[in-house]
């Protein structure tokens, strides 16, 4: 209709909607993109190894990443011209080595898998595999997908996100991957962003595995923040509080 796809037609219904119901929406966007390239200046220090803890709860992990890997915000460059490609975003995200997480996490939002609600999961980590899933619902979803192929049960992704979010500010549960994840730090199992690792997308298969990176055909994003997380990180100069109380101190 009128040379318009559906999806552009949405997207364009949905921008009128956000320009309606957010006042000043366009300043909001560019407080968004500032924000991301601020963060992602800071996180590139060079922090390779991550404790995340929740206090309340009493779970904590920890992962590490690669030689040679950067942090990114959900600002990226093509043909010389920087895009946000997934809006809304406000993370700043690496993956990980995928050999070396450890710990136990706990999913703060529910999310829905194939269909499938899940609830209350926790997951455990050794060198970097998923060993044990548990959930008060949907627990047979995840441990199917887990068991998918060799990487599915390793992390491809970690990302910081603190309370200043606008999910997270919105309060709502969306059950979309797409939304929730910016709703607080978060990790995904399964495939990786070999961007992640400098001259990465030029590298092969085997290449990209002999430095940790993880592949696989899921990549699945559980938000773990929330209320009382701190996040520390290990670099060059030590280890620091990168987010104390759900928010930025670094």
């Amino acid at each position: 209709m009128l040379g318009f796809s559906l999806n552009i037609l949405s997207l364009l219904a949905i921008t009128l909607v956000t320009g309606i119901l957010v006042d000043d929406a366009i300043v909001d966007v560019e407080n968004i993109f500032r924000r991301l390239k601020e963060n992602n200046a800071l996180v590139r220090a060079g922090f390779r190894a991550l404790m995340q803890t929740l206090l309340e709860s009493g779970f904590n992990y920890s992962s590490e990443a690669h030689e040679g890997a950067s942090w990114h915000g959900g600002v990226i460059e093509v043909r010389g011209r920087q895009i946000t490609p997934n809006i809304p975003t406000e993370e700043v995200f690496t993956s990980p080595d995928r050999r070396r997480a450890d710990g136990v996490i706990r999913v703060t939002r529910p999310m829905v898998i194939s269909g499938q609600l899940v609830t209350g999961l926790r997951v455990t980590f050794e060198a970097g595999k998923i060993v044990d899933v548990y959930a008060d619902e949907g627990v047979d979803v995840i441990r199917a997908q887990v068991a998918t192929d060799e990487g599915s049960s390793r992390l491809g992704e970690v990302s910081l996100v603190d309370k200043d979010s606008r999910i997270a500010k919105a309060g709502i549960v969306f059950h979309n991957t797409l939304f929730d994840e910016n709703a607080g730090c978060h990790v995904a199992w399964g495939q990786s962003f070999p961007f992640a690792v400098e001259g990465g997308m030029a590298l092969s298969e085997a290449e990209r595995a002999g430095l940790g990176l993880n592949m696989s055909g899921v990549h699945t994003d559980v938000v773990i923040g929330g209320a009382g997380i701190t996040v520390t990180g290990t670099g060059p100069k030590g280890t620091v509080e990168i987010i104390r109380g759900d928010e930025w101190v670094l």
